[in-house]
């Protein structure tokens, strides 16, 4: 009795396709692990601008509270030592030349001038500063004098000054009051039995003297 394989017959030429199975493509061998979990590019954009966010936000309050400290102590300088130095104002218009020291002006007059005579005026100092003191030395020749006076005109005002009779000499001494930079006229007023006199001397003057300014 014959025992009969049960062997699928193929023919020549003939592929048995239950036999022979198409074969799958094999993926290359590689050491590196792979990662199945993959970030996603917009999460990372996300991040980074959270991150971009985040500094300008540190970066903001850092410079409002630490700024203003750093300019304060960069811009911060020493006080300098002021020293005051006080200088005399060169007035304007630049006053006339005067000599310093004691001057005296002699005085003429006419043959035929009525009252007394005077001859000189001596200043002492004549280039006073104001609140210094200064002597007015008025000689005059006269019968029975009674009195002798000058007026000085300064700067803003003018001042009226008796003068006393001391060793053949009319004199006094006063205190200047004001500045003479730009106006200084002394008029000299004596009298005596025959009449009165008037003389006007001008160490400064802004212009021509005028006889009725000064009485």
């Amino acid at each position: 009795m014959k025992q009969v394989n049960d062997i699928p017959q193929t023919n020549p030429g003939q592929t048995n396709s239950s036999s022979v199975l198409p074969s799958e493509p094999v993926a290359p061998y590689s050491d590196t692990p792979t990662d199945s979990r993959r970030v996603s590019p917009v999460l990372i954009a996300i991040l980074m601008v959270l991150i971009v966010i985040l500094i300008c936000v540190v970066l903001y309050f850092d410079r409002i509270i630490r700024v203003p400290w750093l300019v304060s102590n960069l811009t911060h300088k020493p006080t300098p030592t002021t020293h005051i130095v006080k200088t005399t104002p060169t007035p304007s218009p630049t006053p006339s030349f005067l000599p310093s020291g004691e001057q005296t002006y002699t005085i003429s007059r006419s043959a035929d001038a009525k009252g007394p005579r005077i001859n000189s005026l001596t200043l002492n100092p004549l280039d006073a500063q104001k609140n210094q003191l200064q002597t007015i030395t008025v000689s005059v020749a006269g019968t029975a004098l009674s009195h002798v006076s000058v007026k000085i005109y300064a700067d803003t005002s003018s001042y009226p000054i008796d003068l006393t009779l001391r060793d053949g000499v009319w004199r006094a001494q006063w205190r200047l009051q004001d500045s003479v930079l730009h106006r200084y006229v002394i008029v000299i007023t004596a009298t005596d039995s025959t009449g009165a006199s008037k003389v006007i001397v001008a160490p400064r003057t802004p212009g021509p003297i005028n006889n009725s300014e000064f009485d």
